[in-house]
């Protein structure tokens, strides 16, 4: 949505219309400044008066530029106050050019938010995840202080970087509990992993725990215990003094509105020193081909249909299943992942030496560790440089990511499990454009490794990733790329259709079709708790001998996470929410409960 507040007159370029021309404008008007996006898109702001003044076409379309000028006209001026004088009317001139190039999409950028795609800008990011308390605070605090601030698609795609120092992004997501009292019915996502939630999903993730009667109880953090996040703010900024100041008013507008369940702040940095983020799927028109992205930055990244992310447009499978509101949101996953980082580099000062005697201790550890994340610390690829970091590579964004993996040369240079090969193949595998896609926009967070962490190679403080991702599915993007063992997961979750070959992290012979066992991915793979028979272990780790097992330790220990829908502005802005107090939230928490487990009735007694 165009801001007109500074100019009297606006050009508009739209691209590309067909011989017979039509516009269709909408424009609203607001005396209060600070009213924008989405809270002023309401019918009472509609403009009093739109008036098409002049329409024209070029008289020879065979020597001129083939386009219609249109002259418009739209009066806010109040009918019954002089005093104004025109002050708030504004003359528009919109121009329709015709190309040879096929159309891109129409994306509704305004309406999706900016951290599904292109991502919120950040150097900090805090997740501030919340229970409902007062709905009827909640409701007024929302409209009145978060929804003009959340930060769109479009606005981070049609301006050129840097921001400004004192840059804050603003997103919003919602649990299954928090959209029921949007009034929305979690159901109608065509999601069976949200309805359910990430904490009865656990076990399937294979996160560590034990059984509790028959269901899994994980060992996790108790703030995201099941049932206890309704929904979580998305912070970021240049500087933490930014997000803090934002949170103390975030804190006081909303007072008793909601109870913090957790609020986890993560900084742009990589714990086990591996670059990463050169690598998520690209849509053409929204994450480059803009304003402020005119190319891939990172050329090789697959490209994919804005479906495969956001609900609603081709790519997405359950498009035409989904009612009206559900249109430009995305599912986000979030995964708190503590990180054992000394324990980490002292497994590969260990085992290093064992694959590449002929090299120091260091360089040995330095190459085992290449091999597990398939990039040297600087990004540089083994695929493209196996012995040794290639600043020629790693300094150029044209070349860190532009490559596929060498079938001819089995895991000489690239181990098969390796994280990056997990993660995308790269041709390694015949699969669908559209299976398997997420965008991720995680951060770490906690400090950095301690002079005695290193020296007893023991970790004493907690610090680890804040996975986040986002796609148009959770069934079919998160949850195809990390899954546990089938047979275990078809036993638990049998109401549930899963496709043999397309599990990841944790399946053992993924990417498929090789002579040889892959084995798990050893920086996020995670065998299972009730599969302790199984141990974890990579091939490929020596050049020399592919067929070489090495056994592997746990580097990453899940502590929790959340199954959240991230709406569309229109949607949030269309609140509904009635005065419940807090003994009806509890109300309706028990009812969804009840519908969850009576929908989990059978698959689940397998594991009593």
């Amino acid at each position: 949505m165009a801001n007109l507040s500074n100019s009297t007159t606006l050009q508009l370029e739209l691209h590309p219309q067909d011989a017979e021309s039509e516009l269709i404008l909408r424009t609203y008007h607001s005396q209060v400044k600070s009213l924008r996006g989405a809270a002023l898109r309401e019918d009472k702001f509609i403009s009093r008066e739109v008036n098409v003044l002049l329409s024209e076409r070029p008289g020879n379309l065979n020597e001129s530029p083939n386009y219609a000028r249109f002259t418009i006209a739209i009066h806010d001026t109040p009918l019954d106050d002089d005093k104004y004088n025109h002050a708030f009317d504004v003359l528009i001139t919109a121009i329709c050019t015709r190309n040879n190039a096929a159309p891109l999409p129409y994306f509704n950028l305004a309406n999706i938010q900016g951290d599904i795609v292109p991502g919120l800008p950040k150097t900090v990011e805090y997740f501030y995840y919340f229970e409902y308390h007062n709905t009827s605070i909640f409701t007024r605090a929302f409209k009145r202080f978060i929804l003009p601030r959340i930060t769109t698609a479009l606005d981070l795609t049609s301006q050129q970087y840097p921001l400004s120092k004192d840059f804050v992004g603003l997103n919003f997501g919602l649990g299954p509990d928090g959209l029921l009292l949007w009034y929305r019915n979690d159901s109608d996502l065509q999601d069976e992993s949200f309805l359910t939630g990430q904490y009865r999903d656990s076990l399937y993730l294979g996160d560590p725990g034990k059984l509790k009667g028959r269901w899994w109880d994980p060992d996790w953090d108790n703030e995201f215990v099941y049932g206890s996040i309704d929904g979580v703010f998305i912070i970021t900024a240049f500087s933490e003094v930014y997000a803090d100041k934002f949170v103390k008013n975030l804190e006081s507008e909303f007072s008793d509105a909601f109870e913090k369940k957790l609020l986890l702040k993560c900084k742009k940095a990589d714990h086990f020193g591996y670059r990463s983020g050169v690598s998520n799927p690209q849509i053409e028109g929204v994450t480059f081909g803009t304003t402020a992205q005119p190319r891939i930055q990172y050329p090789g990244s697959p490209v994919v249909p804005m479906g495969a992310i956001v609900m609603g447009y081709e790519g997405d499978e359950g498009k035409d299943e989904r009612p009206d509101w559900t249109k430009d949101g995305a599912l986000m996953v979030t995964r708190k992942l503590n990180t054992l980082v000394p324990e980490f580099d002292a497994f590969l000062r260990e085992q290093g030496p064992k694959i590449f005697p002929q090299l120091s201790v260091q360089d040995a550890a330095d190459r085992l560790g290449a091999r597990f994340f398939g990039r040297w610390k600087d990004g540089t690829p083994t695929e493209l440089s196996p012995d040794r970091p290639d600043p020629w590579v790693s300094s150029n964004d044209k070349n860190i990511n532009n490559f596929v993996f060498d079938e001819s040369a089995r895991q000489t240079r690239c181990p098969f499990a390796a994280h990056i090969r997990k993660s995308n193949p790269r041709g390694s595998i015949s699969e669908s454009p559209y299976t398997s896609f997420i965008r991720r926009q995680g951060m770490t967070f906690g400090p950095e490794v301690t002079r005695a962490e290193r020296n007893t190679d023991k970790t004493i403080f907690e610090r680890g990733q804040h996975f986040v991702c986002y796609a148009s599915s959770i069934d079919r993007g998160f949850k195809e790329i990390q899954y546990s063992s089938p047979m275990l997961s078809v036993q638990i979750y049998s109401q549930q259709s899963l496709t043999e070959g397309t599990e990841q992290f944790n399946e053992t012979m993924f990417p498929p079709g090789k002579d040889v066992t892959p084995g798990f991915d050893p920086i996020v793979g995670q065998p299972g708790e009730l599969q302790k028979q199984t141990l974890s272990f990579i091939t490929g780790t020596d050049p020399n001998n592919e067929r070489r097992v090495m056994l592997l330790d746990k580097f990453i220990v899940p502590r929790g996470g959340a199954y959240l829908f991230v709406p569309s502005l229109s949607m949030l802005a269309q609140q509904r929410m009635p005065n419940i107090e807090v003994k009806s939230v509890s109300m309706l928490r028990e009812q969804r409960a009840k519908e969850v487990e009576r929908r989990e009735s059978g698959a689940s007694e397998i594991i009593g």
